[in-house]
């Protein structure tokens, strides 16, 4: 049985990825807390940053990276801020995209210190030599607003979904699965 771990992105923890973990478990994973050891990384968002520099893993999933480009963070923000509202909030899923954000805030204040580290490593550390590797593999949402297609073209492994905002994978978990994960 493989193990898998989970890396959260900015204002995520466990609560948010319940399903995610749930998925996991039932394609025959072990989830462990220890990255270090786990055989698959999943990271989302800003979560790949949190990467253990010695890792044993055979494949790292990075879903809907978090990265610096040249479009500023606030213009991200609102990127996404845009999508969520054209596409979440008037349609059936709003009341679990509002839960999410409930749940951030409360990871927001539960884990400042961390946020804090995210902030200062979006401005040094490059995607680019980890998206090289062959043993990764990076997943875009339809969102794009994180998405920087002159940093992404050097991915070894690159998979669009045609649908899906820069969460969906806390909500429909076996998507970024099925793409992503081959034992």
């Amino acid at each position: 049985m493989q193990t898998l771990a989970i890396i959260y992105g900015l204002f995520e923890g466990p609560l948010i990825g319940k399903s995610f973990v749930a998925e996991c478990k039932r394609r025959g994973y072990t989830i462990i807390a220890d990255a270090s050891k786990a055989d698959v990384i999943v990271a989302h968002s800003g979560g790949w940053m949190f990467l253990p520099v010695n890792n044993a893993a055979k494949q790292i999933i990075l879903i809907d990276a978090a990265h610096k480009s040249s479009r500023s963070l606030i213009s991200k923000f609102a990127a996404r801020v845009a999508y969520d509202v054209r596409h979440i909030v008037f349609s059936k899923l709003f009341i679990v995209w509002l839960v999410q954000r409930v749940l951030n805030v409360w990871y927001f204040v539960a884990r400042f210190p961390t946020w804090l580290r995210m902030g200062r490593r979006y401005n040094t550390y490059d995607i680019v030599p980890l998206i090289k590797q062959s043993n990764v593999v990076v997943i875009q949402s339809d969102d794009l607003s994180w998405y920087d297609a002159e940093t992404m073209m050097y991915a070894y492994h690159f998979f669009q979904l045609d649908e899906g905002c820069h969460d969906d994978c806390w909500i429909h978990p076996s998507v970024h699965m099925s793409v992503s994960v081959t034992k």
